[in-house]
């Protein structure tokens, strides 16, 4: 494994960046005889040698971390249930639905059209994390996954195909709602 090409460049720049700004936070670079208030030249000859020391570093980590994992969401229902649980405090898109969307009667005839949807969706998401969502694929993927019963249907209006409509959510919000 070659971490020389992947760890040179940028890492180097911000290491630099780092260096200027927060110069008490560099132990490592004292270690090596680094000086803070100037750039090293042979910083990135330092930084390859050191490269399987921060190899067995950060799969040492990664060890830990999977064994504090382990200990955190035991393979017990419970455990499942916990870590069910911090998978959907993580899923914006997910929350996001349950926010706004709830299931509906199937009898109710309530449909939602998806790219209105979908596109509130995503004004929200670029507002609120100043990038795009999901694609539409992740978005349908999550949709039924939080509501496991929902259909989508292509259905014709006015005479012509429409786009994709979910049946057996309505919307708590602006999103017209249809009923055939």
């Amino acid at each position: 494994l070659d971490l020389g090409e992947n760890l040179s460049k940028e890492f180097l720049l911000n290491l630099q960046k780092v260096k200027k700004k927060h110069p008490q936070a560099l132990v490592v670079g004292e270690m090596w005889g680094i000086a803070t208030d100037k750039e090293d030249p042979n910083l990135e000859n330092k930084l390859a040698m050191e490269k399987p020391a921060m190899l067995n570093w950060a799969l040492e980590g990664a060890k830990r971390l999977m064994a504090m994992t382990e200990k955190l969401f035991p393979d017990t229902d419970e455990g499942r249930n916990i870590k069910a649980e911090q998978r959907n405090d993580c899923d914006a898109t997910g929350s996001w639905l349950k926010e706004h969307c709830e299931m509906c009667d199937a009898n109710s005839g309530m449909y939602v059209e998806s790219n209105a949807l979908f596109s509130e969706y995503n004004e929200w998401y670029s507002s609120e994390f100043g990038k795009a969502g999901v694609n539409k694929r992740g978005f349908r993927k999550t949709l039924k996954r939080v509501f496991p019963t929902v259909k989508e249907i292509r259905k014709q209006v006015c005479g012509k195909d429409d786009d994709y409509w979910y049946y057996g959510i309505c919307k708590q919000s602006a999103i017209e709602e249809v009923s055939f």
